[in-house]
Parts: structure tokens; C-alpha cells; sequence
């Protein structure tokens, strides 16, 4: 069976057996009401049709994300 090996999709690290990684959900950028959700990785999980998903290997990159994310909503006016 083939393994999947994720990246880090902030900074590009890869993950290892042992680090606590996080999934990075973005919804409701078509409907103009965009949110995204943090959450812990727990395994293979998949996109829904009209999310984007973000690997997130550590704190950093999960307030980096989190930063973009809201300057976006701020640059779009996306957020209402």
C-alpha cells in the first residue's frame, strides 16, 4: 500500500510519524460568506466540492494561514 507523504503547504515541510499537523478548511468563496476551520489532521481526509484544503505543519503556519486568509477577506471585501 502506498503511503501519502503531505507537505507543509506554508513553508513546505514534510510531515514525519510523530508531529501534530493541522488541516486548514476554506468554505463560501463563491457564495461571498468565506469561512475557514482549523482543525487537528487526523488522517486522509478529502476535499468537499467547493472547499479548499491547506496542510498545516505546525502553530506558525497555522497563524500564517489563518493571516492570509483574513487579509484576504479584507483586500476582496469577501467577508460582507
Amino acid at each position: 500500500m502506498e503511503r501519502r507523504v503531505y507537505q507543509c503547504d506554508v513553508c513546505g515541510s514534510e510531515r514525519g510519524q510523530t508531529n501534530q499537523w493541522f488541516i486548514g478548511v476554506i468554505t463560501g468563496r463563491t457564495d461571498h460568506q468565506p469561512r475557514l476551520m482549523i482543525q487537528p489532521m487526523k488522517g486522509e481526509e478529502k476535499a468537499r466540492e467547493g472547499e479548499e484544503f491547506f496542510h498545516l505543519c505546525c502553530f506558525k503556519c497555522v497563524l500564517k494561514c489563518t493571516s492570509d486568509f483574513l487579509d484576504w477577506t479584507l483586500k476582496t471585501n469577501a467577508g460582507g
